[in-house]
């Protein structure tokens, strides 16, 4: 099975369960949430503040969580509604819930350790 992504020069990938990161406890619950989504191979249903401010609902299959250099935490995902592969701001999320719909991994899990 494929890499996840391509991991970039400033990605540090994060797959320890208990992770020291800077966020909020309902960003932590999030990640948790999706981490036992990926692990049991379920779709996600991401509330999601986009750039703009603007909120959406998406779809994802989670593959991935990194943190850059400057201290972004980014979640690498495919976006199951535009069948596209896709970055989320941790930060930028709302809520999560796990949906009934699994799915086959298009690449390596990397979210679990």
């Amino acid at each position: 099975m494929p890499p996840a992504f391509a991991v970039g020069s400033d990605e540090t990938v994060l797959r320890d369960r208990f992770l020291k990161l800077s966020v909020t406890a309902s960003v932590s619950s999030c990640i948790e949430v999706i981490r036992f989504a990926a692990f049991n191979r379920h779709s996600v249903e991401l509330d999601y503040r986009d750039e703009n401010g603007r909120r959406t609902t998406k779809i994802i299959e989670p593959y991935s969580l990194r943190q850059t250099t400057a201290g972004a935490i980014l979640l690498y995902v495919y976006d199951v509604e535009k069948n596209v592969d896709n970055t989320v701001h941790i930060d930028r999320i709302g809520g999560v819930r796990v949906t009934s719909k699994t799915f086959i991994p298009r690449y390596e899990i990397e979210l679990i350790p």
